[in-house]
């Protein structure tokens, strides 16, 4: 069907998949990456909130009132027994430290909500009291911690609060949805002009290209040159008819120069004849009795002849039988050949296929790097906690020893706290070391990644050229079957032929037994022969100057014989 269709419809066809193309991208492709953008957000909240949730961070942050410093999310320590005003909760968390203190299988909460007009990424995950909480949250309750503030009298298990993890969504809604908008319609018409281009390529210029080549070459005498008929639209029903006029003409120059050939041949053997028969016209009288002998001796030959010429009929046959077995040998062989074609183009489809995994692989591992530099600053920053926190444990420690007896319990918690700072600065420590391995085992998959797409791209290579020559090779069966065909068609021609020479070659037989007969007649006629000699002469000599004047005006041309 595609074959037939005409330049418009196929240029409305292609145009078709790119406009669908652009209305689905416009429209889905923005609110799908701004969903994986949220949904990323929500996946670093929840890692962020995780590492708050460390005990050794945790008690640090809650001891010293500090809070991460991070532009993208606000943190809190929130509860309904607050100790710092910046942790106070607010109405959605009162709302939610409800939902966790009532129902303890709830692991986290997250919600989008509006506030002010915006939306808003909630996060929020519960914090219960363990054994490290209960020197400051214990029993009895309101007796003073060792920090000076007053014991809830919490026990180990109970719901204490909860990390909650904020962050502002409609900004990054907005950035994504006009950059995806962007980035579509500029694909798009990037594909558009390629489509318009390569179509007038293959459907206009092509053609058109061909009839040039085509016309060059009769313009040099050359009529054997054919333009190729691609499609059955416009473009090739034009070309369909411009190679029926240039067989045409090539037809008639051939017919001409073979007609040039027999006409000057035929000429010249008239000349001959004639000054031969003007020689011995005289003797024909003389001679009759010689040529009703001679007649009967002819007419045997023409019957050995005539029963050779049946045996070169039956070769003849034998060599079209052959020919036409040559011609369908040759069908099935580009039969063969187009489907080794198809095979390679399937081949170089599957090696794109492999390729653009490849790259995906090389961009995952890459992304993996970075998430490994990421994780080796934050452990870089837990390690410069611990830190801290080991100092201002040892500054405690040494004001717990100034205060006496009345410091000794402060000095134990001190000494607990140091504990735990260096206990975290160890573990960063072995993060660290871990993160350089896994670095230096992305660096090394990155590189064999890069390696096998370069190998993938030689092998894209080696598959092309191999369809490039399965195309020479098809064009070679393709122009082998058309001249195989041809030859069957001389065939039968020249089997029509011989047919028709055996025939003529039995009346001459017969013609040659009433020789006999009239050979008194022919005397008779001779003396008016003889007169008619002088006339035949002339006339056969300028018959083959005309004929040799029409050889030379045909013999610049090129034609297949």
């Amino acid at each position: 069907m595609l074959q037939n269709m005409k330049l418009a419809s196929r240029f409305m066809l292609a145009m078709i998949p790119l406009l669908l193309l652009m209305v689905v991208g416009t429209v889905l492709l923005p609110e799908m990456f701004i969903s994986i953008a949220e949904r990323n957000l929500i996946a670093k909240s929840k890692e962020l909130t995780a590492q708050q949730a460390d005990i050794g961070t945790f008690i640090s942050n809650h001891v010293t009132g500090s809070r991460p410093d991070d532009p993208t999310f606000t943190i809190k320590y929130t509860s309904e027994k607050f100790r710092n005003a910046k942790d106070a909760p607010d109405d959605w968390e009162k709302v939610v430290l409800q939902k966790l203190q009532s129902n303890p299988a709830l692991q986290e909460w997250e919600e989008v909500v509006e506030e002010r007009g915006l939306r808003v990424m909630r996060f929020v995950k519960p914090l219960y009291i363990d054994a490290n909480c209960l020197p400051c949250h214990g029993e009895p309750a309101g007796t003073p911690d060792p920090l000076g503030h007053m014991k809830e009298g919490y026990k180990a298990g109970d719901f204490r609060g909860a990390i909650s993890v904020k962050a502002n969504l409609e900004g990054l809604s907005r950035n994504q949805q006009l950059l995806i908008t962007l980035l579509v319609a500029t694909v798009v018409t990037i594909l558009v002009v390629v489509v318009v281009y390569l179509f007038f390529r293959k459907y206009v210029v092509k053609p058109i290209d061909d009839i040039t080549h085509v016309v060059n070459a009769m313009a040099d005498g050359d009529l054997r040159a054919r333009a190729q008929v691609h499609h059955n639209d416009e473009i090739g029903v034009l070309t369909t008819l411009f190679n029926n006029m240039v067989q045409a003409q090539a037809d008639i120059v051939s017919t001409v120069r073979k007609a040039s050939l027999a006409v000057a041949e035929s000429a010249q053997q008239m000349e001959d004849s004639s000054n031969q028969v003007a020689y011995v016209a005289n003797e024909v009288a003389l001679n009759i009795q010689s040529v009703a002998e001679d007649a009967g001796t002819g007419n045997m030959s023409l019957n050995d002849a005539t029963a050779l010429l049946d045996q070169l009929t039956e070769l003849m046959r034998a060599t079209q039988r052959q020919a036409g077995a040559s011609a369908d040998e040759s069908q099935r062989t580009l039969l063969v050949a187009r489907e080794g074609k198809a095979t390679v183009s399937e081949t170089v489809e599957r090696m794109n296929r492999i390729k653009a995994r490849t790259r995906e692989t090389e961009e995952l591992i890459s992304t993996l790097n970075e998430y490994s530099a990421q994780i080796g600053s934050i452990t870089d920053t837990i390690t410069g906690l611990a830190a801290q926190t080991d100092l201002l444990a040892l500054n405690a420690a040494i004001e717990a020893a100034r205060a006496g007896e009345a410091g000794r319990g402060f000095a134990v918690v001190a000494n607990e706290v140091r504990n735990l700072a260096e206990q975290s600065n160890r573990e960063a420590e072995e993060v660290a070391a871990l993160v350089e391995k896994i670095a230096q085992s992305t660096d090394a998959a990155v590189a064999a990644t890069q390696q096998s797409r370069v190998e993938v791209e030689q092998g894209q290579e080696v598959v092309l050229r191999a369809g490039q020559v399965f195309d020479r090779v098809t064009d070679a069966v393709d122009t082998l079957a058309g001249a195989m065909e041809q030859i069957v068609h001389k065939a039968d021609q020249e089997m029509e032929s011989l047919d028709r020479f055996v025939q003529l070659m039995r009346s001459i037989a017969v013609i040659m037994e009433n020789t006999a007969a009239n050979a008194e007649e022919v005397a008779a006629s001779t003396e008016e022969t003889a007169a008619s000699i002088d006339t035949i002469v002339a006339s056969a000599k300028e018959s083959r100057e005309l004929s040799e004047q029409m050889r030379h005006a045909v013999e610049k041309f090129k034609v297949d014989l």
